[in-house]
């Protein structure tokens, strides 16, 4: 027998957390969005200015994701310190830079959950010897937020175009420069010529890719240093972009993670408006295979839940207040489909209860999430992945009943006038007698054709 968890308890290897300190913070992120702030389905970007694409900072957070659907925290935060802060516009002759709040702002268009677009532009000058005179340049930032991912689109232009400002151009090396929140234990790994990941080595910031757009001259990036720096030029298009997608992580993910996002960095411009949350690991939770189900038959199985002592050392590091408890809710699976979190009666043992009724047969990856909770507030997930094949359901089609020949036919219709001769007979006897049969007379009748019927059938079948 299995039932629901018991709230104020944790299950099994997950017991020890009830020895946390009471009063800690769950996750060291901020208790409220504010105004300026875009809060899309995994991350919330935190404070995002009209003027120079600046995003002061960015945590983890899936809002709605949680069984009661509440809001579900995040493992990292701290992503940045201000990013991007600074452009600077260079030639063999001068140079000159602005950084995010020497924009201006021109357009400003935010949506949660959807594309965020902030358009601002800046000013800047620079001298050129050839035409012994200096020329006038505007910079148009354009930031545009989707999902996990933030892309600034870099564009130069002479406010007066000529023949010279487009010679200058040509030999003109734009730099975008920004702060990471990781730093001194900033880590870069750069994946060929245009890409690259930072992490942090010793804290719980997300894991950063980077994909450059345009003409890349160079990468200034170096461990332990949080402000890197792209350099591009502009002789072939007076543009570019950077690109970058944060993805959150377990300490018993953080491998993965790191992974997922150097195969990913090369094209972010591709995959760029997802959504990306930690992938399901061994190495944090798993959950036994299920079985195949029936398309349109309502189903319920009980899958082992294993955690992993990694994971819970992740929830211990936290330090949880002791009246948290575990809790499981489906993020992604196909229609009908529902999770629950229960123990076995006797061993305490963890299941995810698995159910409901899939109309359709097909091959489908069931998504769920594993996570504490007092009620109120929910954080440190676990991502869990759960295969589900369903079939078209086995009909078993019922052998034919032979039909009587014209000759048993003929004889059935036979004993059946023998049968209604008999009947007449005896409801005139009936009749005279006083009594009337009524439905059990009716009945009598149908049994007695039925069964000459039988007899009859029975008989051209010997």
């Amino acid at each position: 027998m299995k039932r629901g968890i018991v709230k104020n308890r944790l299950f099994g290897r997950a017991a020890a957390v009830l020895g946390l300190a009471a009063g800690a913070a769950l996750v060291a992120v901020p208790a409220s969005a504010d105004a300026d702030d875009i809060t899309n389905a995994t991350t919330t970007w935190e404070w995002v200015y009209d003027e120079g694409g600046a995003i002061e900072d960015a945590f983890a957070f899936y809002p709605g994701l949680a069984a009661d659907g509440g809001d579900i925290w995040g493992w990292t935060g701290d992503a940045f310190d201000t990013f991007l802060y600074e452009v600077g516009l260079s030639t063999p002759d001068d140079s000159d830079g602005v950084d995010a709040y020497d924009f201006v702002a021109v357009s400003d268009t935010r949506v949660d959950g959807g594309v965020s677009t902030i358009v601002s532009e800046a000013a800047l000058s620079l001298y050129d010897s050839t035409a012994d005179d200096f020329f006038d340049y505007t910079v148009r930032m354009t930031l545009t937020i989707e999902g996990s991912y933030a892309r600034w689109d870099v564009e130069v232009v002479a406010d007066v175009p000529s023949a010279d400002t487009e010679r200058v151009l040509d030999t003109m090396v734009l730099a975008i420069g920004g702060e990471l929140g990781s730093d001194s234990s900033t880590v870069y790994e750069t994946v060929g010529a245009d890409a690259l990941v930072s992490h942090d080595e010793d804290g719980y910031d997300p894991i950063v890719a980077y994909d450059l757009v345009g003409d890349v001259d160079s990468i200034e990036a170096y461990d332990g240093d949080d402000e890197p720096w792209f350099y591009f030029g502009l002789d072939a298009d007076p543009s570019a972009a950077v690109i970058v997608s944060l993805l959150d992580y377990a300490p018993c993910g953080r491998d993965a993670a790191i992974a997922a996002q150097l195969a990913a960095a090369p094209t972010l411009a591709d995959t760029f408006g997802q959504d990306l949350r930690p992938d399901a690991t061994d190495a944090c939770a798993s959950v036994d295979a299920a079985e195949t189900v029936d398309a349109g038959t309502e189903f319920a199985q009980f899958l082992a839940l294993t955690i992993t002592e990694e994971a819970i050392d992740g929830w211990l590091e936290h330090e949880v207040p002791d009246w948290f408890y575990p809790e499981v809710a489906l993020v992604d699976g196909p229609a009908g489909v529902e999770v629950e979190l229960v123990e076995d009666d006797v061993t305490g043992d963890p299941y995810v209860a698995l159910g409901g009724t899939v109309a359709a047969a097909g091959t489908y990856e069931v998504t769920a999430v594993l996570y504490l909770t007092d009620g109120t507030e929910s954080g440190l997930p676990y991502f869990l992945s759960i295969p589900l094949t369903v079939v078209e359901p086995v009909v078993v089609e019922e052998e034919p009943v032979a039909e009587p020949s014209e000759e048993a036919t003929e004889e059935i219709a036979d004993e059946t006038d023998a049968v209604d001769d008999t009947v007449e007979t005896d409801e005139a006897v009936l009749a005279e007698t006083g009594f009337e049969s009524g439905l059990a007379g009716t009945v009598a009748v149908l049994m007695l054709g039925l069964g000459a019927a039988a007899v009859v059938t029975a008989r051209r079948r010997a």
